[in-house]
């Protein structure tokens, strides 16, 4: 996907993931890259790209239309690969 990042890699889980298994690795990763408990200098972009992830694949309207975006660009990328 070029236009959004992966929302699923973001969070390490599969497409497929149950809400609890998306929350539990939200909250997994939300403790380990926390700014208040991680100083480094990337912390808030970390912590922010996590909250965007987790806000889209946590509502299930936004993860619907994420995931119909995401398999078509998925599709076009395999066309222009030709696959």
């Amino acid at each position: 996907m070029t236009s959004e990042p992966d929302y699923y890699e973001i969070l390490q889980v599969s497409p497929r993931a149950e809400p609890d298994v998306i929350e539990a690795a939200y909250r997994r990763l939300a403790r380990k890259y926390h700014p208040d408990l991680n100083p480094g200098v990337d912390a808030l972009q970390q912590m922010s790209e996590l909250n965007r992830a987790f806000d889209v694949l946590n509502d299930p309207r936004k993860r619907a239309e994420y995931d119909r975006r995401r398999l078509r660009a998925l599709a076009q990328k395999a066309l222009e690969d030709g696959v």
